[in-house]
């Protein structure tokens, strides 16, 4: 299996603890896959569970494999993909604003792969995107 990353980074002109805050402890988190949802970091530590809850559906319970508060989570995604990949965010803070790198490793080749990557891709930039805009109007 070969693979595939999604993979691109942004800056947001908001405090890096509210990215973080936003990222992992949201009731209301802007649409990814089209559908409001919320997430949680119930223990931030590796084997720790990061849930993703979605709207109209089961929540997901991802495994962190890395973290460092603030700065850096890693978990594994049992999501859309025909098999869990590994997402990475990572915030660098700098002059009131957040530079956050973004990637999700791990796809393969193949239809369902390809569907997943498609789809991922746009839910988490769309994603990105509304938390941006979201936390940016409120320092405006």
């Amino acid at each position: 299996m070969s693979n595939r990353d999604i993979t691109f980074a942004m800056t947001i002109r908001a405090p890096s603890h509210e990215v973080w805050s936003v990222l992992t402890n949201a009731q209301q988190m802007p649409a990814l896959w089209e559908k409001s949802h919320e997430v949680h970091l119930t223990k931030p530590e590796p084997g720790g569970i990061y849930r993703i809850g979605y709207e109209g559906g089961d929540p997901a319970d991802c495994e962190i494999l890395e973290t460092e508060l603030g700065k850096r989570l890693v978990f594994r995604l049992k999501g859309r993909a025909p098999e869990p990949t590994t997402v990475e965010y990572l915030l660098e803070a700098a002059d009131n604003q957040t530079h956050v790198k973004f990637t999700d490793r791990g796809y393969g080749e193949g239809a369902r792969w390809d569907t997943a990557f498609d789809e991922n891709f746009a839910g988490w930039l769309n994603m990105f995107l509304g938390i941006r805009k979201m936390l940016e109007v409120a320092h405006s």
